[in-house]
């Protein structure tokens, strides 16, 4: 399976709802350029190949069929309730994308080739991905890797990914669906060639967050009432401790520093020392995406008074 943009495919499957059994594979593909769904960044219709892999995933996930050369809507339950929820003025809702999400968890060659390396167990849906889902590793070809990329699973589990094939609809695939569909987060670490972090994120929860800033404030070696913490350091420990994804946590310190401002504040750093960091431009946007923005320049500390421990023991 290729990459889709899911705004993209609601719309599709928009159009097939409200003009359902009339449409052939071309008329479909016609009326979606026509309508402006099939159109790239630039503006411009998308390749014949890129229509067709929109219309072969909408099949292959369940969410459309052919009879007689016309389209139809499936008749799950979850694409009509998906098909409630949404109109083609609309982002994708959150209850939308909790849908299209079970969709692609409960997909079988999903799960073959994405979703089993995160459980033990091979029955399960997006909320036990979600409530038990483990880490994995990304590996590039090298002394542990004997394919060109290798995903390898807490659980034990590893999927070898051979050739470009497999690239596309396992790495710029599937796994960028679930990334889209806040399923998964990704932890991109400073070693291009080295080994990356990915898991199923779990429901974020504000009081394990202050417990571990509290325990990260208490374990700081200095004998000062000031200290500095690194937003992508504590990013990544939220994120491997507790699979809680980016966002959330730059988020939760966010919001902590506008409660708790005669405690917390923000010291600013440069992008470009950001950009440095990575030659590749979605590893970088990746990267960035451990800082916090405020006011339209990147924060990279937080500089606590650890006096702060006690209020946030009464915020618990």
């Amino acid at each position: 399976m290729r990459y889709v943009d899911f705004e993209k495919v609601k719309d599709i499957l928009l159009l097939v709802y409200q003009n359902e059994g009339k449409l052939s594979a071309t008329q479909l593909e016609d009326f979606g350029i026509k309508k402006g769904i099939l159109l790239g960044k630039n503006g411009k219709q998308m390749t014949h190949s890129t229509r067709y892999h929109y219309r072969k995933v909408m099949e292959h996930l369940g969410l459309i069929y052919i009879d007689n050369h016309k389209y139809y809507i499936s008749k799950s339950d979850k694409v009509r309730n998906l098909l409630q929820d949404t109109d083609n003025k609309e982002a994708l809702s959150h209850k939308a994308k909790e849908l299209f999400g079970d969709m692609i968890v409960e997909n079988e060659d999903c799960q073959r080739y994405f979703f089993d390396i995160f459980m033990d167990n091979d029955n399960y849906m997006r909320e036990d991905l979600e409530k038990r889902g483990r880490l994995a590793e990304i590996i590039k070809n090298g002394s542990n890797c004997s394919a060109l990329f290798c995903i390898v699973g807490n659980t034990g589990k590893k999927i070898l990914i051979r050739n470009q094939d497999e690239i596309q609809s396992i790495l710029w695939g599937v796994k960028i669906w679930a990334k889209d569909l806040h399923l998964v987060d990704e932890l991109l670490f400073m070693n291009e060639g080295g080994r990356d972090l990915i898991y199923p994120i779990a429901r974020f929860d504000k009081r394990v967050a202050i417990k571990e800033l509290i325990n990260y404030i208490q374990s700081d070696p200095y004998d000062q009432d000031v200290m500095f913490l690194y937003i992508p350091d504590f990013v990544k420990k939220l994120a491997v401790k507790n699979r809680f994804s980016k966002s959330d946590s730059t988020y939760f310190l966010e919001t902590l520093q506008t409660s708790f401002q005669s405690f917390i504040s923000f010291v600013p750093t440069s992008s470009r020392f950001v950009r440095f960091r990575s030659s590749n431009p979605a590893r970088e946007k990746n990267i960035s995406a451990e800082y916090i923005i405020n006011g339209g320049q990147m924060v990279s500390h937080l500089k606590i008074d650890k006096k702060v421990k006690e209020e946030l023991g009464n915020a618990e």
